[in-house]
């Protein structure tokens, strides 16, 4: 925000305030800091003014609703709708904060100060390995992600998948059979057999 912009609103508000029949009233403290202060400022003084509500003993809920990478604060709003100031706890991967924060996922903190995210709250299952031994995931779409190669093993036989950046897919393997019911076609410019 320029200078001139700025004293323009701090003159606009002062309007206000002296307003004909209008008692002179002072800015409130935070106003001054957000009409003040440059747009890069205005978002840390506040979370600077957000206070840390002290909370009983126990877990309580809660959603976050900002994340500060700089020095790990964030900003979460209990289940009562009072905003907070809180940290997440040493034991937590960082990268639960960001899956949270999107998919607003209810988080569990723990009294102190400030308080600490110390876990979220599971509402969908898990992938978890069933009673004959098999892990099942129904989706519509399953996307697995390695920057250079995907291992599958079974018992001891293993199927290694290498991606290189220049765009080669390699399948490795011991043995390899393709079982096809109905037609095979590959499309290629290519096709080198030994």
């Amino acid at each position: 925000m320029s200078s001139a912009r700025q004293t323009m609103n701090v003159e606009a508000l002062e309007e206000v305030v002296e307003a004909p029949g209008s008692a002179q009233l002072p800015l409130p403290p935070l106003l001054e800091t957000l009409v003040e202060a440059p747009a890069s400022s205005v978002a840390a003084a506040s979370e600077a003014a957000l206070p840390a509500v002290r909370l009983p003993p126990g877990l309580h809920g809660g959603f976050i609703d900002a994340s500060d990478a700089r020095n790990g604060s964030l900003r979460v709003t209990l289940m009562d709708g009072r905003p907070t100031r809180a940290a997440l706890a040493s034991h937590v991967h960082p990268d639960l904060v960001a899956q949270c924060l999107a998919q607003r996922t209810m988080v569990l903190l723990s009294d102190g100060d400030p308080p600490r995210v110390v876990g979220a709250l599971q509402t969908a299952p898990s992938p978890v390995v069933e009673s004959g031994g098999a892990v099942s995931i129904a989706a519509d779409r399953i996307h697995l992600r390695a920057n250079q190669e995907l291992r599958l093993e079974a018992g001891v036989n293993t199927v290694l998948i290498e991606m290189s950046d220049d765009g080669k897919v390699r399948l490795r393997c011991e043995r390899g059979v393709f079982d096809v019911a109905a037609n095979l076609r590959i499309y290629s410019a290519l096709v080198e057999l030994p």
